[in-house]
């Protein structure tokens, strides 16, 4: 039997074991901020991972700053509780603007993109019509 890790995340971060394919009852367990996860037995020296669902509120912002939550790790192999910081980056960022000509309102919105994976694109615009503005 191995051994037991609790984590404890802060307010806004929820989280769950990933299941794997023959295990379906997990697969839609709810996410939560408590976690236990039951670790295999290994031999001294080596490392063993668990896969996590995690889910991070973002909530409004006004720039593109990273959000920070925290983890807390805890274990009876460890006599002291570990803190983790865990930083996420918002996908994009939105800002509107109201505008107004004779009787007429308009509402602009402008949706910037502030970190894209797959190609690292950083500040670039989508208009309305789709047209991109921008640098990389």
């Amino acid at each position: 039997m191995g051994t037991v890790v609790k984590l404890r995340s802060s307010r806004g971060l929820t989280m769950r074991r990933q299941a794997k394919e023959e295990e379906e009852e997990e697969k839609d367990s709810p996410l939560e901020r408590d976690v236990e996860i039951q670790l295999p037995e290994v031999e001294p020296f080596s490392s063993v991972s668990a896969p996590l669902i995690v889910l991070a509120e973002l909530g409004p912002q006004r720039d593109a700053a990273t959000i920070e939550h925290m983890v807390s790790i805890s274990s009876t192999l460890v006599e002291q509780r570990q803190d983790v910081d865990v930083h996420f980056i918002p996908p994009f960022m939105s800002s509107h603007k109201l505008h107004t000509a004779n009787t007429s309102k308009f509402l602009q919105v402008r949706t910037n993109h502030c970190y894209c994976i797959e190609r690292e694109r950083v500040g670039e615009e989508v208009g309305m019509g789709g047209e991109r503005r921008g640098s990389l």
